[in-house]
C-alpha cells in the first residue's frame, strides 16, 4: 500500500492479496481499497473509502477524533454490509496501540488489536 499526505488532504491506496491465494479449497478474494480524506479541523479527519473485490464494491465512510495529543476515537460504517466499528488509538513512548471492534449484522462483534513499535 502507500499513503500521501498533504495537509488538509491525505489519500491510501492498498492492495491485499494480489496473489489470489488459496486456503484449502476456498479461493481468497483479491481486495483493492481506496481512501480519502480531509481534515476539517486540527483535531477531526473525515474520510471515505471504496473496496473493491472480484464480486463487489463496498463504499464507507469514518470519522477520526483527537481527544488528547496521544489518544484517538474512530469509527466507521460500511454502507452495503451494514457494518459498524469503533476503535481507539493510543501512543505510548514508541509504542502504538490500536483496537477496535466491528460490529456485523449476523455475526458475532469482532475485536482486533495491534502493536506497533516505531524506531
Amino acid at each position: 500500500g502507500m499513503r500521501v499526505q498533504l495537509y488538509p488532504f491525505q489519500s491510501a491506496w492498498r492492495i491485499r492479496n494480489f496473489t489470489k491465494s488459496r486456503y484449502k479449497e476456498i479461493a481468497l478474494p483479491a481486495s483493492y481499497q481506496t481512501e480519502f480524506a480531509y481534515y476539517l479541523s486540527k483535531i477531526a479527519l473525515l474520510g471515505i473509502g471504496i473496496e473493491k473485490t472480484d464480486e463487489e464494491m463496498e463504499y464507507s465512510a469514518g470519522l477520526r477524533l483527537q481527544l488528547y495529543p496521544r489518544f484517538q476515537i474512530i469509527n466507521s460504517c460500511l454502507f452495503e454490509s451494514r457494518q459498524l466499528a469503533f476503535g481507539f488509538r493510543t501512543q505510548v513512548k514508541n509504542y502504538r496501540i490500536d483496537y477496535g471492534v466491528k460490529f456485523h449484522s449476523y455475526l458475532n462483534p469482532s475485536h482486533s488489536m495491534t502493536v506497533n513499535y516505531q524506531f
